[in-house]
């Protein structure tokens, strides 16, 4: 019997009970997506999983999404996205995920979960910031929602905010086969849940460089006017991982930043973790309850 206990004040809840490296029931994996979509994030400790079971588990949320930077894509297993403070990445590597974002909103088809395994974690930092944009859209003022429904957003590739305050850009893509897969492309400002039909703010940050029909500096200040209420602090959860943390949050709801991390130096301050991003509906979904 699975339970639940809120994972902080803001978004999320922590899911008891759960054996991720088992095979598990559509019952309860129903009430797993059920606490993921509610809530925006979940989180299962104390896991100890194979890559092969991670691939697994993913497949009840979605089909895994190869990371466009395929080099640093776990050999034998391209939808396992490495993600380390290794002293030979370098910083744009390192802190590729550093500034506010929602993952493969630069892609027609975005991801609707992503899901991060604790393998070493730093004794300081490596914190996971998560935004709540439900929250953040609810709060709206009724005459902010009637300007921003039905707005479309141009996304390609990067961050909006880079170089400015220290904010990191994204990973650099390495050469022509990479850019050509990330095309500019559009996403609505406000988006409905896929499941629950909520309405929340999407991709206010990070890939959002545009506004389909208004110039460039008011395009630019509505979405930054936007990043800045959504990830105030009263929407934002730092969650500090554990070495077995398993934590999943939902695309369609969420903004999410790494904090920055500096080059590894020993076994006390180095951070390794395999990162999974799905897009479409989970297959139990799809198919009616029993």
């Amino acid at each position: 019997m699975l339970a639940t206990r809120p994972m902080s004040e803001q978004l999320g809840v922590e899911i008891l009970g759960a054996d991720l490296d088992a095979d598990l029931d559509s019952a309860t994996v129903r009430v797993i997506l059920s606490a993921l979509h509610e809530n925006g994030a979940i989180l299962f400790r104390d896991q100890s999983i194979t890559p092969e079971r991670f691939e697994r588990l993913s497949r009840h949320f979605g089909q895994a999404i190869p990371h466009v930077l395929d080099h640093l894509r776990l050999p034998g297993h391209p939808g396992i996205f490495t993600i380390s403070n290794d002293a030979e990445r370098p910083d744009e590597i390192r802190n590729g995920a550093a500034y506010w974002h929602t993952d493969q909103s630069y892609d027609a088809e975005p991801s609707s979960a992503t899901m991060l395994y604790a393998i070493l974690v730093p004794n300081e930092g490596g914190e996971t910031m998560l935004a709540d944009m439900f929250g953040a859209y609810d709060a709206l003022p009724a005459a902010t929602k009637s300007k921003i429904d039905g707005l479309t957003v141009l996304h390609h590739y990067g961050n909006r905010d880079a170089g400015q305050d220290g904010q990191h850009d994204a990973s650099p893509l390495q050469n022509d086969d990479q850019k050509d897969q990330v095309p500019p492309v559009r996403h609505p400002l406000v988006r409905p849940h896929p499941v629950t039909g909520r309405k929340a703010l999407y991709g206010v940050a990070g890939t959002s460089f545009g506004i389909v029909g208004l110039p460039d500096d008011e395009a630019r200040g509505l979405l930054d006017e936007l990043k800045a209420h959504a990830v105030s602090p009263r929407f934002v959860h730092a969650h500090r991982h554990q070495v077995g943390n398993v934590l999943i949050w939902d695309g369609a709801s969420t903004l999410h930043a790494g904090t920055p991390m500096p080059a590894a130096t020993g076994p006390d301050d180095t951070r390794l973790m395999h990162r999974i991003s799905v897009r479409g509906m989970p297959p139990l979904l799809s198919r009616p309850a029993r």
